[in-house]
């Protein structure tokens, strides 16, 4: 679940450790904002051992800016 991403994540692969995963964001085009987060619901995932999970886990913070730098100025 992306929350306030400006972004959408594809799809998670396990790497060969069994407790990392990966997948690309791709951030959306024209946005510059400094508060976004990622964030995995635990819920029906389980461990090697067969555990299930709880909760959430959430990505720190991070910005996104693909916004291209205006600089011709205000004109009237």
């Amino acid at each position: 679940v992306l929350t306030d991403a400006n972004g959408t994540l594809g799809t998670l692969t396990a790497n060969a450790d069994g407790k990392t995963w990966t997948a690309t964001f791709t951030p959306t085009a024209n946005v510059n904002d400094t508060t976004n987060t990622i964030s995995v619901n635990l819920t029906g995932v389980t461990d090697d051992a067969g555990n299930a999970g709880v909760g959430t886990a959430s990505s720190a913070n991070y910005t996104v800016n693909t916004r291209s730098a205006d600089t011709t100025g205000p004109t009237a």
